[in-house]
């Protein structure tokens, strides 16, 4: 007689998993995808504006290649990299007085993509006017550039930020592009090799910090600058400890996105509640550390930041790298960085696009999840004809006001009110 004994048959196994799936209309941002359109309904920010000189420099944004360059009259412009001739890199080109020369043919065009000379042609080319070299609009504020590459007919105005306005005398908008970690390159500004919504989906991540920065790793925020409360003078340790986050994250709806608050415990000082904030479709402000941060798409695999801080004349608060165990990320050795990971080794390892479809989401993936909801509804917003959140018109446009507050004191009171 044959065993009759019950087969125990294993389950949860790797055999049939889903392939990986991610949500194209987060993702993807070349021109005509549905994110892609979305971005490009706001000024995006390409380079510091100290870097823009008469040394053509190349800039890769929402996919697109470009060239970026300041002529000679100190106007700074944007064109896309292939001369509209025969293809040539403007890269090679010469920066002269009103414009950019290719290097191949001399064909010259300003920054506006008019072509004001063709060497080659009679009379510098009596049909130049027909050619158009492609372009977009760059606008300068808080020392960054900034490009508008969507719709003509939707150009917005470049926004102010309330908080970064009427600066006292002694103030100034500090901006910084270096992140502080992962592995140096030689691209512009740095960029990491990752989806942008990996790392921007991380500021509303309150759970992982003090798992992630305290415990698994170890305090990583030595190298980080102190916390103020709510704007005033007085230091506080960076990051204190939280514990039994779940059910104590408070996040909801924003004008602008997504904002969360985060009870925080600080020695010697109380309970406080630290307010961040996601601001569609790309920028972040983090309680009291950076006071306005863009995570730059570069195309669907790779993002660059831009950090910018209201920082009192002869103060650097963005002159910090997280430092553990003495060392900055870039001086950790392989095994050091498998037993002491950060955030960068979190969000790189979730892999360049993310697997949304093997996600399993719980509490405290809530605001994660609204942020996501947020960028559906703006999306959305594009799609149908509206303008999306935040987009203003006239040059009588106020600034922009952000939700968050930084560090706020928290008591009982403060639950259930406006954070």
């Amino acid at each position: 007689m044959g065993d009759e004994r019950a087969v125990e048959i294993d389950t949860g196994t790797g055999y049939g998993i889903k392939q990986p799936a991610y949500r194209r209309e987060l993702v993807e941002v070349e021109q005509g995808t549905p994110m892609g359109e979305l971005m490009r309904r706001y000024w995006q920010p390409f380079a510091l504006s100290e870097d823009l000189t008469d040394k053509p420099r190349r800039v890769r944004l929402l996919g697109e290649n470009l060239i970026a360059f300041r002529d000679k009259q100190g106007r700074a412009g944007l064109v896309h990299e292939r001369c509209a001739h025969r293809g040539t890199s403007l890269y090679f080109g010469r920066v002269e007085e009103d414009g950019i020369r290719c290097c191949y043919h001399g064909w010259k065009f300003d920054v506006r993509g008019r072509c004001l000379n063709q060497p080659a042609e009679v009379d510098g080319g009596r049909h130049r006017a027909k050619v158009c070299q492609p372009w977009y609009p760059v606008e300068e504020r808080y020392g960054l550039a900034y490009a508008y590459m969507g719709p003509p007919e939707k150009k917005p105005v470049l926004p102010r930020w309330e908080h970064l306005e009427n600066l006292a005398d002694d103030e100034y908008v500090e901006v910084r592009w270096k992140p502080g970690y992962g592995p140096l390159n030689d691209q512009p500004y740095n960029p990491l090799n990752f989806n942008f919504l990996q790392a921007y989906e991380n500021t509303l991540d309150a759970a992982h910090l003090p798992w992630l920065h305290f415990h698994h790793s170890g305090d990583q925020f030595t190298g980080a600058p102190l916390m103020r409360v709510d704007g005033d003078d007085a230091e506080l340790p960076p990051y204190a400890h939280v514990k039994n986050l779940a059910g104590q994250i408070v996040s909801g709806r924003s004008v602008l996105g997504v904002k969360q608050g985060v009870p925080m415990p600080v020695p010697g000082q109380g309970l406080f509640l630290a307010s961040n904030e996601a601001i569609v479709p790309n920028i972040a402000v983090v309680a009291t550390l950076i006071d306005l941060l863009y995570f730059v798409p570069v195309d669907n695999t790779h993002y660059f930041n831009f950090l910018l801080f209201r920082s009192k004349k002869g103060q650097k608060r963005g002159e910090f790298d997280l430092v553990h165990m003495g060392k900055t990320w870039w001086e950790l050795t392989e095994e050091e960085r498998q037993s002491m990971p950060g955030d960068y080794e979190a969000q790189s390892s979730i892999g360049t696009l993310p697997a949304h479809n093997r996600e399993h989401l719980a509490q405290s993936d809530v605001p994660l999840a609204l942020l996501r909801r947020r960028l559906a509804e703006a999306v959305k917003d594009v799609q149908e004809g509206r303008d999306p959140p935040g987009v203003q018109f006239g040059a009588d446009a106020p600034p922009l006001r952000i939700g968050a507050h930084g560090m706020i004191p928290y008591t009982p009171a403060t639950e259930g009110t406006t954070f």
